[in-house]
């Protein structure tokens, strides 16, 4: 089978790994990075023409949109013609616009990573599942490492993130990590910190737990969906809870590192691989 990628692939986003579980299931994955052929081409216009001719001569049995933001939905009517059409959309709720409603509606089928936009989708009269983004686990393991980092946050400070990180002194942030530095520094600490609005999460949860890393999360829609918390991971309501249980957590090793194994096994479900399958057996 042939599948036309339509994504981001810098090293560090999740489309490489994505477009790698598709070809560990033997198919052919032709990867159009949408953003660099833009700028090689000087403008989006002549980046969704030339789309729309690879398309037409490469002719794919799947066409996968990864969020695609700036790309005329033009492409998709192209797209249909050639091959089944999916859109990924990852982000949370908030970032559904009405450039991606207008895809949703001319897709064959959508997949998001929120209950609540898969919702949206399907009051579209869209084709909507809810997937997980899934990690590389090439990259994302375990690696056995001395764990002298007590609280680590990897990400940026968004406005709702604030309170938490100016209150409770004990995290320590850190921005712009990726890959095999993230796997490191997740291996290094005894807790990994995460932050969320609510409406579902990055795929970072995901890439922490498949690395061995013992999580601590706010709570967000869908959690019982994927994880049993106090079992797999360990959830905070309010600024002090996290406080009090950063404190815990660091003078009980055993528990945490209870807690680290079963989310390592339940999240290693959820990688690159089961990504894949999932979108193949939605366009069977």
């Amino acid at each position: 089978m042939k599948i036309l990628h339509v994504a981001v692939f810098k090293p560090e986003s999740t489309n490489v790994c994505q477009a790698e579980g598709f070809e560990h299931f033997g198919h052919h994955v032709y990867r159009f990075d949408y953003r660099r052929v833009a700028t090689e081409l000087g403008s989006n216009l002549k980046r969704d023409d030339r789309l729309i001719e690879v398309c037409q001569s490469y002719k794919p049995d799947i066409i996968l949109f990864s969020k695609c933001n700036k790309m005329d939905s033009i492409v998709i009517d192209a797209c249909n013609k050639v091959g089944k059409t999916v859109l990924w959309f990852m982000d949370n709720f908030h970032s559904l616009d009405g450039e991606l409603r207008e895809k949703m509606k001319k897709v064959d089928h959508v997949v998001c990573t929120t209950r609540k936009s898969v919702d949206v989708a399907k009051s579209l009269g869209a084709d909507a599942h809810r997937l997980t983004g899934g990690f590389d686990p090439k990259i994302h393991k375990p690696l056995g490492l001395h764990q002298f980092r007590k609280a680590t946050f990897i990400g940026n400070t968004h406005p709702y993130r604030k309170p938490y990180l100016r209150e409770v002194t004990e995290i320590v942030q850190h921005t712009n990590v990726h890959n095999e530095a993230h796997c490191k520094l997740v291996n290094e600490s005894c807790i990994n910190i995460n932050f969320t609005e609510g409406d579902g999460v990055s795929n970072r949860i995901y890439k922490i737990m498949g690395a061995g890393g013992f999580l601590l999360t706010n709570k967000w829609n869908e959690m019982e969906e994927d994880f049993n918390a106090g079992v797999e991971l360990v959830t905070f309501d309010t600024a002090q809870e996290l406080k009090d249980k950063i404190k815990y957590y660091l003078e009980n090793k055993k528990v945490r590192d209870k807690i680290a194994l079963a989310g390592c096994v339940k999240a290693r479900q959820r990688d690159n691989i089961n990504y894949a399958r999932r979108i193949l057996e939605i366009c069977s």
